[in-house]
């Protein structure tokens, strides 16, 4: 009696332990590493099933089939096993009994997902100098190099068996040259340490740029001392006083900064009365109106003018900063037509004397007659000199040069009276021109001293 109780105690434990290590041994080999080391892969012995991209990681399972001891279909869910009520193994969802198990092939999965690597925070950044921060936020990252023809710092990062591409920039810094000594012109050289620079630009006492890298939005704006010396300029004309349609050259004399200087960057020049514009520029040398470069000073000519007064003359300096030019001013004076009678020798006149008489016309471009009346004491007096000359009268009747000679044969006051008559500036421009000059006379009368 005692025995057979032992040995229905007994051997169910030991068979229980026996159970316990083999079904604790399948649970470890179930549940080792099987995912493979690539998206997509799984260990030597299992499949692949339920592969995708989740837009962040890749997910799928790997599966294998194993052994596993089931409750069969006969189980019993109370004490005797409906199926075997001898057994004497413990069923723990069917009873105490053994041989309501069985052995069964059953499939088994392990989720799995793998992350790409990925840069860290370090990337897209902006540095003074070397990046700082996380360089992979996953995966292991390479050293950092610099690429100074474009101011970047690069990596990659490596997970999986893939990498990734990481940069991040330098920020722009500006050159030395914003600690020059003052200038007239705009620097040049050594404007950004890091960095494109802008064009420089003038701002009062300053010359003004930025500094930019190609790849950053981020600017660095410069700045140095700027010499303020304005430009300036005077007008030397040839000629002041000009006849209407006459050409007078301006030089331009004093000019600062000279014309060879890059400072100089544009001249021109205005004749209001005469509407004449004339510019040079120094961005097209070759290419300027009525400006010459001549002898190391500008010059320019004025044509044109039709008012018979004093004409402004107009000269601008720009010397391509914005901010500093200079202007500088003459006139020519255009003289009205004309002319002018006169006598040599106009003194110490004595009965006797041969007088030379001239008419000179003053901007008549082509006389067309000349008329002379010599009045004696206010009066036409023919008796009181003597012309050496085939008639009395000399009206067309002067030398080419407009001149006569007489002789005074009485002592008074001789009036000179003229009258000028012909083309101004070409055809079409007719004007008269009245002059008058006196000479006083001393002595005996002509005939006298000797008979005629």
């Amino acid at each position: 009696m005692i025995s057979r109780m032992l040995k229905k105690i007994l051997v169910p434990a030991i068979a229980f332990f026996f159970l316990s290590i083999f079904l604790f041994g399948e649970i470890k080999e179930i549940n080792a590493a099987v995912c493979g080391t690539n998206p997509g892969t799984c260990a030597s012995g299992y499949w692949r099933e339920s592969y995708t991209w989740t837009g962040t990681y890749w997910k799928w399972k790997c599966c294998h089939e194993v052994w596993k001891l089931t409750c069969g279909p006969g189980c019993c869910y109370h004490f005797p096993c409906s199926k075997n009520p001898s057994s004497i193994f413990y069923c723990p969802t069917c009873s105490w009994h053994w041989d309501c198990y069985e052995w069964k092939k059953v499939k088994e999965c392990t989720s799995c997902v793998a992350y790409p690597p990925k840069c860290g925070t370090a990337t897209e950044q902006y540095f003074d100098d070397w990046p700082f921060g996380t360089k992979c936020s996953v995966g292991s990252g390479s050293a950092i190099s610099y690429n100074s023809s474009n101011w970047t710092f690069n990596w990659s990062c490596y997970a999986i068996s893939r990498s990734c591409s990481c940069k991040a920039y330098r920020n722009a810094k500006c050159g030395s040259a914003t600690a020059g000594e003052p200038s007239h012109g705009a620097p040049t050289d050594n404007l950004c340490s890091i960095g494109n620079p802008s064009d420089v630009i003038a701002n009062g006492d300053l010359w003004e740029w930025e500094c930019l890298t190609d790849e950053s939005t981020a600017t660095d704006n410069c700045s140095a001392a700027r010499e303020t010396v304005a430009p300036f300029c005077s007008l030397s004309p040839h000629n002041t006083s000009i006849c209407e349609g006459e050409t007078s050259t301006v030089t331009v004399d004093g000019l600062a900064p000279a014309k060879g200087s890059a400072n100089l960057t544009k001249v021109n020049w205005n004749s209001p009365n005469s509407g004449e514009l004339g510019s040079w520029s120094s961005t097209q040398p070759d290419i300027y109106t009525n400006i010459t470069w001549d002898d190391g000073k500008f010059k320019f000519d004025i044509v044109g003018l039709s008012v018979s007064s004093i004409n402004p003359i107009n000269f601008f300096v720009n010397d391509g900063t914005g901010s500093y030019e200079a202007q500088c001013n003459t006139a020519v004076y255009i003289k009205p037509a004309g002319c002018n009678v006169s006598v040599s020798p106009s003194e110490n006149l004595t009965v006797g004397t041969s007088v030379n008489i001239t008419i000179m016309p003053e901007c008549i471009e082509q006389v067309d007659s000349y008329d002379l009346d010599i009045l004696y004491q206010g009066t036409d007096d023919p008796t009181s000199w003597w012309y050496d000359g085939t008639e009395d009268n000399f009206i067309n009747d002067l030398n080419a040069d407009g001149k006569v000679t007489i002789k005074i044969k009485e002592a008074g006051v001789f009036t000179f009276d003229a009258t000028v008559e012909g083309d101004i500036n070409g055809p079409g421009g007719t004007t008269d021109c009245n002059c008058q000059t006196t000479a006083f006379t001393s002595g005996s009368k002509w005939w006298e001293r000797d008979t005629e």
